[in-house]
């Protein structure tokens, strides 16, 4: 008797486990997902690159070359996004992407070439693209909202596999989405591409970060030259400018110093203005009152030549202790060279 009330105890308390097995699959995530193994998305991020930019160390790596210092058999390439993810679940580097970095033999050149091969839209001196990055756990439909000055720009979906390669990676992958930018026949067409940028991710339909990011735009280059009464080039002379906005708020006030060549440039963005406030060299006066490129539409390499009106002989009396000496007359003889 005592066993066969043992045996539907044993047998109830089953039947109540199971039941709530079906009622309760686990604790849930703030997605509703199982809490054992979440899926969510998180970190996101908001990136624009270009032909100017200065560093692609966060930007996916898009080459079908992989460095020769990386272990190619724990390395396998996505054809459809062209990236390279760590397979070998021993490496320091799984599931990750190999990125842009300190490769060596590969140049900025190299790069540049290979991030304008992904589009017929881009040739290596002239590209825009919006990287959006996160991280994923388990797998999860990645949908995202990209906005331009506040208007919706682009939308996409993509499935984050944990298999890549017929390879298993891992729970958690870093994930990226690569979009070109341009006037048509892109992923994202703006003819005015600078203004801020604003993506929205969401997991499975649900809200999951967001990131922003100001793209001034396309860099100009400004060029121009500094020289003599005589034509001739001056080196070391030091260039100071100020740029504003379209609206006279300024933005950047900075100097620059002429090369072997006497020959400066200064870089800025579209509709700023940059001006020239003034010129200083050793040996030379230069009578400059604030010159204007106006405002900027595109590169001006003919830029500004700044000649100098005289040249002068700086004198400098010192006593026997090497301290400048004051009150001291000058007398001198003054002929005038061909080369000034």
């Amino acid at each position: 008797m005592l066993k066969v009330q043992r045996n539907i105890m044993i047998l109830t308390i089953a039947v109540v486990l199971a039941a709530s097995a079906f009622l309760i699959p686990g604790f849930l995530g703030n997605d509703g997902s199982d809490g054992a193994e979440p899926s969510y998305v998180k970190g996101a991020s908001i990136k624009i690159y270009d032909q100017d930019s200065e560093d692609y160390s966060d930007l996916a790596y898009m080459s079908d070359k992989l460095p020769s210092e990386f272990n190619a058999a724990e390395w396998v390439r996505d054809s459809a996004t062209g990236m390279w993810y760590n397979v070998n679940n021993r490496s320091p580097f799984f599931g990750k992407i190999l990125r842009y970095g300190n490769i060596s033999g590969m140049t900025n050149i190299e790069m540049r070439t290979d991030i304008a091969d992904i589009s017929p839209v881009f040739s290596p001196a002239n590209f825009v693209l919006i990287q959006v990055g996160c991280d994923i756990s388990g797998d999860c439909t990645v949908g995202l909202e990209i906005k331009h000055e506040g208007a919706l720009v682009k939308t996409d979906n993509s499935v984050a596999s944990l298999v890549v390669g017929g390879c298993y990676v891992g729970s958690g992958v870093e994930h990226v989405d690569i979009y070109t930018v341009a006037d048509s026949g892109a992923d994202i067409d703006l003819i005015d591409k600078a203004g801020l940028y604003s993506v929205t991710l969401k997991c499975n339909g649900i809200a999951a970060g967001s990131a922003s990011t100001d793209y001034k735009g396309t860099i100009y280059t400004l060029a121009g030259s500094v020289r003599d009464k005589g034509g001739k080039n001056i080196s070391g002379a030091t260039v100071s400018y100020v740029i504003t906005d379209s609206e006279g708020i300024v933005m950047t006030e900075d100097s620059i110093v002429t090369g072997v060549d006497g020959s400066y440039t200064i870089r800025s963005v579209k509709g700023t203005i940059v001006n020239i406030t003034s010129v200083v060299a050793d040996g030379f006066t230069f009578d400059v009152n604030t010159y204007s490129y106006g405002t900027i539409t595109g590169d001006v390499l003919s830029g500004m030549t700044f000649v100098s009106n005289e040249n002068y002989i700086k004198v400098i009396v010192r006593d026997r202790d090497a301290r400048p000496a004051s009150d001291v007359e000058i007398k001198a003889t003054w002929f005038t060279c061909t080369d000034n």
